[in-house]
């Protein structure tokens, strides 16, 4: 039979979600009273179908899934508890799960029969906001002691909400009254507590309004409206819709992606998501995804948009290239996948899964190994090139030139006594190699992967950094305290920079700052040199253990120091302030760091515990640990294929991971 697209009449919006959950969950996997084109009530509010439920198709389920309570749907994460809270929309209340652990730490119930939908965290508040459908109201959880705090009368029918940190507001979508209700927190920016959890404006939209999301370059919230088949853009300052954009049959869930300052919109009726451009308010391209598609997630570090698909039981992962998506690839989830949402402390995607009554993790960045390549003996450090690995070995005094697209020795470079240090200028195609023992640099020319140059420096040289911006290689001489400046234009040392300090190590280069920070085994601190002055401008203290490998991170400046011990941890520096703002307890004796500014991670190799640590930029956590071979003291990293290299000491080879897999 033809489907209905007739509005909700007042006050059944309740009934009929009630009467569409029922439907789902008496399809058995595989089959289904329902048609294509055919649905249990009208279409509005509800998160009906538009098709038969399917079996999953090829994939196992992910290995990492957490019972909640029945037909959890909308879900937010808690950046402050590092919780997930889960709307449980036929249990009248909500699971807390904990990611450290994977398991539901608590279970809020929620007053009345309720029927809570959607969920969004306030940080200013340390607060969870929910929808009650039933109900039509918004409740109000404190994250602190997982009750609820507030109960909050909006429009009929609430579904999605969203909240907008620059106001410190929380926009409702109210679907049977064809608004939008604005919630202050009780901020100043809304009124101060004396307008806390209170409807401060109420703005008309277009036809069943569902759901949210905030562009927070533009300062506005966009509105799905299922009915009228298009998306209403609303300003925070005014509280005016400024802009109605015509999109697919029946939009349901959207997402703001950050990096391109566009929104993607689910497009239930049409099995396509439209991507609206955030700076001319039009569909700027429509992309074809499963059946059913309903809720959307971004993900910033790969950077990926995530779109469930209820009826084929999928997630459509489309990548993002600029301003476009990329045709999708699926994963298939059983159980009617509806929510999603992402957990940025440790990179985690949870979707939520009606029939299965259970949240699941269903992609993680994890390293995986690829490959082992043997080089010479005692490999300690690495640089990337011009598609190729330089691993200096420190015991046969070479270096093993790895060709990054084979994974395979393309060649072997005799340079001086115990090479340790090495770092790389791509542009000038030239890599400079620190020997220890013979107090000098090598220089090696990656055309013809040979020794062009040998550079006299100071005594035991050990760390090597280059500023490709001046094109300059700074030299750590641990032994005699200073730091060799080597112009490459002439391949001399154009100045020395005098340090009353102890043992140095390595060197990284912060080209925002137009700093130097070296490490200092002995003293537990990091020098920060001035480039333009070659002066000591300040050190900064990591702490009780001492200061080796370090990396530079470009998206938040900051300087990832790894400080060996046990226990090993890393030290996180700031260059803006040159502050140690963070410490992450990693593996055993961390020992060298590389940063991946693709996933925006940081890799450290672990030489006491025989494994490498990944910890995420965004938490200064640990999202994972995954196992090397003996004695790791090398790692760097490959932006082009995005894969680790990771010098083993102990077992004379090199490690190669891909940095990025799905679960």
């Amino acid at each position: 039979m033809a489907e209905t697209r007739g509005r909700w009449a007042p006050g059944s919006v309740a009934i009929a979600l009630v009467m569409v959950l029922a439907a789902w969950s008496s399809v058995e996997l595989g089959h289904s009273s329902l048609g294509r084109g055919e649905a249990v009530t009208e279409r509005g509010i509800s998160p009906s179908l538009t098709g038969t439920i399917r079996p999953e198709a090829s994939r196992a389920p992910a290995a990492l899934s957490v019972s909640v309570g029945s037909q959890p749907f909308g879900a937010a994460f808690d950046s402050s508890t590092d919780e997930l809270f889960v709307a449980n929309s036929n249990s009248s209340n909500l699971s807390v799960v904990a990611d450290a652990t994977e398991t539901v730490v608590a279970t809020v119930p929620l007053p009345g029969a309720a029927m809570p939908l959607d969920v969004a965290y306030d940080p200013a508040r340390h607060e969870v906001f929910v929808t009650d459908s039933a109900q039509n109201s918004v409740s109000v959880i404190s994250d602190r002691t997982d009750t609820v705090v507030s109960t909050v009368p909006v429009g009929t029918a609430p579904m999605g909400l969203a909240y907008d940190p620059s106001r410190h507001e929380v926009f409702v979508a109210n679907s049977g009254t064809d608004n939008v209700s604005v919630v202050c927190d009780g901020s100043a920016s809304c009124g101060g507590a004396v307008r806390a959890n209170e409807v401060v404006a109420t703005v008309s939209v277009g036809s069943t309004p569902s759901w949210l999301t905030y562009d927070s370059s533009k300062h506005e919230m966009f509105v799905t409206n299922e009915i009228s088949d298009d998306v209403s853009v609303i300003s925070d300052r005014t509280d005016v819709v400024v802009s109605t954009v015509d999109v697919g049959q029946d939009p349901e869930g959207l997402a703001y992606d950050t990096a391109n300052h566009e929104v993607v919109v689910a497009d239930r009726g049409s099995d396509s998501v439209s991507v609206i451009s955030g700076t001319t308010n039009t569909v700027s391209a429509t992309v074809p995804v499963g059946l059913g598609p309903y809720a959307v997630a971004y993900d910033p570090h790969k950077p990926y948009v995530f779109v469930t698909s209820v009826v084929s039981n999928t997630v459509s992962v489309l990548a993002v290239h600029g301003p476009e998506l990329r045709a999708p690839t699926t994963i298939s989830v059983p159980g009617g996948p509806a929510g999603l949402v992402y957990d940025p402390s440790k990179s985690y995607l949870y979707v939520t899964s009606l029939l299965a009554n259970s949240v699941t993790v269903i992609w993680k960045y994890t390293p995986t190994l690829i490959t082992t390549v043997p080089v010479g003996e005692g490999p300690i450090s690495a640089a990337y090139a011009n598609g190729e690995v330089f691993v200096g070995n420190s015991v046969s005094n070479t270096v093993s030139v790895i060709s990054a697209s084979t994974n395979l020795v393309v060649a072997t470079v005799p340079v001086g006594v115990v090479p340790e240090g090495v770092a790389a200028d791509p542009a000038a195609h030239e890599v400079f190699v620190a020997n220890f023992n013979s107090n000098n640099v090598s220089v090696i020319d990656t055309v013809s992967n040979s020794v062009i140059k040998s550079i006299d420096v100071g005594s035991h040289p050990y760390g090597v950094g280059v500023d490709t911006g001046t094109h300059q290689v700074f030299v750590a001489n641990t032994v005699s305290g200073n730091v060799s400046v080597i112009s490459e234009a002439t391949d001399r040392v154009v100045a020395t920079v005098t340090l009353a300090t102890g043992w140095l190590d390595d060197v990284v280069y912060d080209p925002s700052q137009h700093e130097l920070f070296v490490s200092d085994y002995s003293e537990r601190y990091v020098i920060v040199i001035s480039d333009a002055t070659d002066t000591m401008v300040t050190t900064i203290p990591i702490g009780i253990n001492s200061a080796i490998g370090l990396a530079y991170d470009p998206s938040l400046d900051e300087v990832f120091t790894a400080n060996p011990g046990p226990p090993g941890y890393v030290s996180v520096l700031s260059a803006k302030t040159d502050t140690n703002v963070s410490s992450v307890t990693v593996g055993g004796f961390p020992w060298a760091v590389a940063f991946d500014t693709s996933l925006r991670e940081a890799f450290v190799a672990n030489s006491g515990s025989d494994n490498m640590s990944v910890v995420s930029d965004s938490s200064n956590k640990v999202v994972a640990n995954v196992a090397t071979g003996e004695t790791p003291e090398g790692v760097a990293y490959d932006p082009t294929l995005d894969e680790i290299f990771v010098c083993n000491y102990d077992s004379d080879v090199v490690s190669v991971f891909v940095a990025a897999t799905i679960i």
